[in-house]
């Protein structure tokens, strides 16, 4: 019994519950569950759009949908990337010069995101959404490019760090060997060691 009038399972469900719960409480849980219908329903369509064209037509709709609640759920995240300026621009000048041009693709992404948004759902002038999308995905590639060199940098001083501990541990195994024969010579007496050699010659 794990609570007062549950089993084990139901208190395992309930557990599972709450980490739902605080999943999808975060912006970025959201995010993600929206994200999962959106493609769900780009799958749809195209594997119906041939077959069922009132399908089809439907799960554009979905898709769609789940677009433009994505981009309401990303509002104002583009301050996000001066948190992460703030908190950790990097440890050494090439990281912070990286992770400044990063996170301001990213944020060029997100605030340009937003006007993507109110164009297409007609606040401004929607023959804005084609300009305002160019710009936030530009933008996103933008930030791509360094984060992925920030990753590829961190990799290889990670692979560094791998080989220079391999060959310190190479170096203090020959190191430990040489101090075993050096003991294991200290403590041999000559004489035994010669009237050894002398009888068994």
């Amino acid at each position: 019994m794990g609570l007062i009038g549950l089993n084990r399972d139901d208190t395992v469900l309930c557990h599972d519950s709450r980490k739902l719960v605080i999943f999808l409480a975060k912006r970025d849980g959201i995010d993600k569950l929206v994200k999962t219908f959106q493609y769900v329903s780009k799958l749809v369509h195209w594997h119906v759009e041939t077959s069922h064209p009132d399908g089809a037509q439907r799960a554009k709709q979905w898709e769609v949908a789940s677009d433009l609640s994505r981009k309401s759920f990303r509002t104002g995240q583009f301050l996000t990337g001066f948190n992460a300026l703030r908190r950790n621009p990097g440890s050494k000048p090439t990281f912070r010069y990286l992770t400044v041009l990063a996170n301001a693709g990213e944020m060029v992404y997100f605030f340009f995101d937003h006007f993507l948004w109110l164009a297409r759902v007609g606040v401004i002038d929607k023959d804005l959404a084609r300009r305002m999308s160019f710009i936030s995905a530009f933008g996103e590639a933008f930030g791509y490019v360094f984060f992925v060199i920030s990753d590829l940098i961190i990799i290889k001083e990670g692979l560094d760090a791998q080989r220079e501990l391999s060959r310190k541990a190479e170096l203090l195994d020959d190191k430990r060997a040489c101090c075993f024969c050096y003991e294991f010579l200290r403590n041999i007496d000559p004489c035994t060691l010669l009237s050894k050699i002398c009888r068994d010659g």
